[in-house]
């Protein structure tokens, strides 16, 4: 991290190395162009790069994504401009403005009043200067600008607690929560992100207004796990700890509120991690994906632990059954957050066969062929991964690459799916077995066409078609 005190001591320092950031960032660059040309159109205007890019900047990160803000009026804007509207945006000040390779949100200083809806403003104002529109935003952090010259603009502390690693609200926190509830969750995403701890006075009010939570959208509440789980697995671990602490973790994810503190212990000769909210915290911080859904299977995978727990004849817990169970479990949760058929796919298909990857090298071919040529293998392998090494040192990495290395060579024998299919086509499919089976009925065909491919990948497809002729004409089915 840059060592922000060392740039800035007061409010507004020139921001060294701003042009060795503007020679390294094409998309930085063009916005400071962009800044010029606003400057053009109203000389005495005040344009400045606001928000996540700034904070970037300061921690010495490249910014990916930039925002303008300007006191010149988006219409007059759109007179020398081609804009776009994206939604109502414009009614709020906010316009899309494609310049060089790259678009950018170019957004009028503004004030909000009255969010009767804990989400949007029911009288929007616009302003003349950066300080006013700095004071309505939400984290202190996240309301910083800077100019086309590399000087910062901090009217609320930013530079003050980028320095001491601290998330904290712009003015009152019960106010910014009341504006909008999903910063009640945004606090904590930022924190996770950024290792930052979160000032006392804005974690209690997130507590108090904790409940408020549920004025907000599914939909928005499922974004805003999605871009924790799209950090890393660790992030979401903390992220899940956060919510537990501040009482969201309940109101939003009751199934993990109730896996830490329901009764659900582990034998330690299996789990030596601890019990099953543990183990699923300890296999996200094993996971160095960035892809949400891997996360996001990893922390749903043991799910089905919370409606199978039992025993066995020694008295030790099991939770027989488990992978299947938890599909059920899940599908209340993707319901409740409004999942895509894909996601929700994605994470069931990783939770149903997630117990698979102990069983591998037992395994009939025809099963690892249907896993491995299946889309969403990438996402059950991580979690596979992810399950067994939260076993920590017990964690035996050489068998984990032994048994992967076993999947892919039975892969590529057999390749991705058309191409297999096609080439078992050419041995067997329904039509032949009705051809040389004239007798068989219904189920019975299926019977023996199933057969006949698992005898053929058994043998690797080192075999003739009159070979398998005689096969399907000599089955006898029991």
């Amino acid at each position: 991290m840059t060592m922000i005190k060392k740039y800035f001591n007061e409010a507004f320092q020139q921001y060294e190395g701003w042009q060795q950031m503007l020679d390294s960032n094409d998309m930085l660059r063009t916005a400071v162009e962009l800044l010029r040309k606003l400057e053009q159109i109203e000389p005495n205007s005040e344009n400045l790069i606001v928000g996540g890019a700034v904070r970037d900047l300061l921690l010495g990160h490249q910014p990916h994504d930039v925002d303008i803000a300007t006191n010149i009026n988006v219409d007059k804007i759109s007179q020398h401009f081609k804009t776009a509207d994206i939604g109502k945006s414009k009614d709020f000040g906010i316009v899309d403005v494609p310049y060089g390779d790259y678009r950018y949100e170019v957004a009028n200083f503004r004030q909000e009043s009255g969010y009767s809806d804990s989400r949007h403003p029911d009288k929007v104002e616009m302003v003349k200067s950066f300080e006013q529109d700095a004071k309505r935003r939400d984290l202190t952090v996240n309301a910083l600008g800077i100019d086309k010259n590399g000087v910062i603009h901090d009217y609320v502390g930013g530079i003050d607690d980028l320095t001491n690693k601290v998330i904290r609200t712009v003015g009152r926190p019960f106010e910014r929560f009341a504006e909008d509830s999903l910063r009640l969750l945004r606090v904590g995403r930022f924190a996770t992100k950024l290792g930052f701890k979160i000032d006392p006075e804005t974690k209690q009010a997130i507590i108090a207004l904790k409940d408020t939570i549920l004025n907000v959208a599914p939909e928005r509440v499922r974004d805003e796990l999605f871009k924790v789980a799209g950090i890393s697995g660790s992030a979401l671990a903390d992220y899940i700890e956060h919510l537990d602490e501040t009482g969201l973790l309940k109101i939003l994810l009751p199934e993990l509120h109730e896996m830490k503190h329901g009764d659900y212990p582990h034998q330690a000769i299996h789990h030596p991690e601890g019990n099953v909210f543990q183990h699923v915290l300890s296999a996200l911080r094993t996971s160095k994906s960035t892809d949400a859904i891997t996360n996001l299977a990893i922390m749903a995978h043991d799910l089905g632990k919370l409606v199978t727990k039992g025993a066995n004849e020694e008295g030790n817990v099991t939770y027989r059954g488990h992978e299947d169970a938890g599909k059920e479990v899940f599908e209340k949760i993707a319901d409740r957050l409004k999942f895509s058929n894909d996601e929700r796919d994605s994470v069931l298909f990783a939770i149903e066969y997630h117990m698979q990857g102990h069983r591998f090298p037992e395994m009939k071919k025809s099963k690892i062929i249907s896993i491995r040529q299946h889309k969403n293998w990438p996402v059950l392998k991580d979690v596979l991964h992810a399950d067994q090494a939260a076993r920590g040192p017990d964690f035996k990495h050489k068998d984990w690459v032994k048994d992967m290395d076993y999947v892919e060579d039975v892969f590529k024998t057999f390749g991705e799916k058309d191409a297999f299919e096609k080439k078992m086509a050419t041995f067997v499919d329904g039509r032949k077995v009705m051809e040389l089976r004239p007798e068989l009925k219904g189920s019975q065909i299926g019977v023996v066409k199933n057969a006949a491919r698992e005898y053929i990948i058994q043998r690797d497809f080192n075999v003739s078609p009159e070979e398998i002729k005689e096969f399907i004409k000599r089955y006898e089915i029991v």
